[in-house]
C-alpha cells in the first residue's frame, strides 16, 4: 500500500503491473520482459544485482481456539513435532515467499489443502486445526479479517528465518526510474515490516 501510495503521487504516468513470480524469473528479467523481482533469494548470478529488505522471520496462523495455542502458552514455544501433529495449508503457485513442497517433505509436514493464491488461507483455517506458515508481516494482515478470528503465533527456528529481496539485471541497474523505484519499495517494506514489528535487526 505504501509503495502504490508513493508511486500515484509521485509518478502520477506511471502504471505498475505485478505477476506471481514463475520458476523462470531471472530470464525474464535478464530479456527486459520484467523490471524487478522481489523474492527471498540468498545468491543471485553474477549478472543480476539482489538488495536485503529486512531481516524477517515466519509465524504460524491458526484460527482462534486451536490446540497449538494453548500447547504455546503452557511450553513458551512451538517445535516441529508440534506442527507434524496438523494438516498444513500450503501454496502451490511457484515463486511464493512460504515455504516450498521439498520443505514439507524434508520436516514430514502434512498438507491438508494446496492453494493458489493466500486469499483463501484465513478462511480455511477459520473452519479447521490447519495450521499455515508464511511471512509474519503477511500473517499480520490476516489478524484484521473481521470474519476469521485468527492468531499467529512464532514458527520454530528451523523454518522461521526470511529475508525478502529487491532482484534486478544489471541491464537495468542504471535506469533512473527503476533506481526510484527500488529505493521507494525497499523504504515502503521496511516501514510496513516496522510497522508489525517484524524486522528482526
Amino acid at each position: 500500500p505504501l509503495l502504490v501510495r508513493q508511486m500515484a503521487k509521485d509518478a502520477p504516468n506511471a502504471s505498475i503491473e505485478l505477476n506471481p513470480l514463475s520458476g523462470d524469473f531471472l530470464e525474464q528479467l535478464r530479456a527486459g520482459r520484467a523490471d524487478i523481482a522481489v523474492y527471498p533469494l540468498d545468491t543471485v548470478p553474477k549478472d543480476f544485482h539482489r538488495l536485503e529488505l529486512y531481516q524477517s522471520r515466519r509465524g504460524i496462523l491458526v484460527r482462534q481456539g486451536h490446540p497449538l495455542i494453548k500447547k504455546y502458552e503452557k511450553a513458551g514455544k512451538i517445535e516441529l513435532d508440534d506442527l507434524r501433529a496438523f494438516k498444513h495449508v500450503m501454496m502451490n503457485l511457484p515463486g511464493t515467499p512460504e515455504l516450498s513442497p521439498a520443505a514439507y517433505q524434508q520436516y514430514a509436514f502434512e498438507v491438508g489443502i494446496s492453494l493458489p493464491y493466500f486469499l483463501g488461507v484465513p478462511y480455511v483455517l477459520a473452519d479447521t486445526d490447519y495450521v499455515y506458515i508464511g511471512p509474519v508481516v503477511t500473517l499480520m494482515h490476516c489478524l484484521r479479517l473481521p470474519d476469521c478470528n485468527l492468531r499467529v503465533l512464532p514458527a520454530p527456528p528451523e523454518v522461521s528465518p526470511f529475508t525478502p529481496a529487491i532482484i534486478w539485471h544489471h541491464g537495468a541497474h542504471t535506469d533512473p526510474f527503476l533506481q526510484w523505484v527500488r529505493g521507494v519499495l525497499l523504504q515502503s517494506a521496511r516501514e510496513e515490516a516496522k510497522r508489525y514489528n517484524a524486522i528482526e535487526i
